[in-house]
């Protein structure tokens, strides 16, 4: 992306983002890094790195937090929140914390479990996070 300035690592975090197809651009070469970020915006990252995909119609963007809930990133009542409150980093945490136990698409394996398998981290690490 031609517009991605001021901050290297986040350049290598994009770059990464898009390499593993969580993120698109704004266009195909403008990334809009000051862009404040929305539900659906974030809904859709983490829902792409549990393996579903909107290009094939597993789930809509304008649709993601919705989808979010049917996986059991989110509530009801946190989805409500959202929408009074927009996407907050707390909101952004609790989403990616809650994609450690959902299951990845087409699976029956969780997030964490995966990152277990692949080394990522520790069973003990995933295991003194669970609440």
């Amino acid at each position: 992306f031609t517009d991605l300035t001021g901050w290297p690592d986040g350049i290598r975090y994009v770059a990464y983002g898009q390499h593993m197809g969580y993120t698109n651009g704004m266009t195909a070469t403008e990334f809009s890094q000051q862009t404040p970020a929305d539900a659906n915006m974030y809904c859709t990252y983490v829902l792409r790195a549990l393996g579903y995909n909107d290009a094939r119609g597993d789930f809509s963007y304008r649709q993601a937090a919705q989808k979010a809930i049917e996986v059991g990133l989110l509530t009801d009542a946190q989805y409500a929140q959202l929408q009074t409150t927009g996407l907050l980093r707390d909101h952004m945490a609790l989403i990616s914390y809650n994609a450690l136990w959902a299951r990845c698409n087409g699976s029956v394996q969780t997030l964490g479990e995966r990152l277990v398998e692949r080394g990522v981290v520790t069973q003990a690490q995933l295991d003194s996070i669970r609440r």
